[in-house]
């Protein structure tokens, strides 16, 4: 089919019935990079094509472009309960990979009531819970903590010279220090909804002069 749907591009390269079979056929293949230009083509001209949001969506999912495949599986039109659950499964996927879980577990719902006996349905409904428990575990408290180390060439911050007596006597004062840096942050997660988190941050940064600590 590919080699017959290239050569009727060869003749009619415009045809949008012709780039949307041939990336069909690339998709089939999983020759994702000659499909997603020629499906690409056919959003810019006809974004309600059957399925064609579904394509495009996959293929984003595939590369963990998360944002983009989220935009086509939303725009995706499809008379197939089949094909409208995959749609809507794969993005409650690429909205868990987003950090929305609630989102997620919404979308991946709705597409197991799309169709109840469907072979999706069974591991559409262990993601669920997957995404469920990990919003359960998510912890309300985390720490950060970082320690650098440096090297200052003017630690006093003594100015460059312009004949004054006491910039004179400044400059033969020791002023080169290696030191360390450390920094500490907290959040809390105070209030929890399904859709929103309210969070209390503090930090701390604090410099350290090995050989000029004041």
């Amino acid at each position: 089919a590919a080699s017959s749907l290239e050569q009727a591009r060869t003749k009619d390269p415009k045809d949008l019935n012709i780039a949307y079979h041939l990336g069909l056929a690339y998709f089939s293949q999983g020759d994702y990079d000659r499909a997603e230009p020629l499906f690409l083509e056919v959003f810019g001209l006809e974004p309600r094509r059957e399925n064609l949001g579904y394509y495009l969506g996959f293929i984003g999912y595939q590369r963990r472009d998360f944002v983009g495949a989220a935009g086509y599986l939303r725009a995706n039109v499809s008379t197939d309960p089949a094909f409208r659950q995959l749609a809507t499964l794969y993005s409650g996927l690429v909205h868990s990979a987003l950090g929305l879980r609630a989102e997620a577990e919404a979308l991946i719902e709705e597409g197991v009531r799309l169709d109840p006996v469907s072979p999706l349905t069974a591991p559409a409904q262990r993601i669920r819970e997957a995404i469920v428990a990990a919003r359960r575990e998510e912890r309300r408290f985390r720490l950060e903590a970082r320690a650098n180390f440096y090297a200052d060439s003017n630690v006093r911050v003594i100015p460059t010279e312009d004949g004054s007596p006491l910039v004179v006597a400044l400059r033969d004062a020791k002023t080169r220090s290696t030191g360390n840096l450390f920094y500490l942050r907290g959040d809390y997660d105070a209030a929890r909804t399904e859709h929103h988190t309210a969070t209390v941050t503090t930090s701390f940064l604090q410099t350290l002069n090995h050989h000029l600590p004041d």
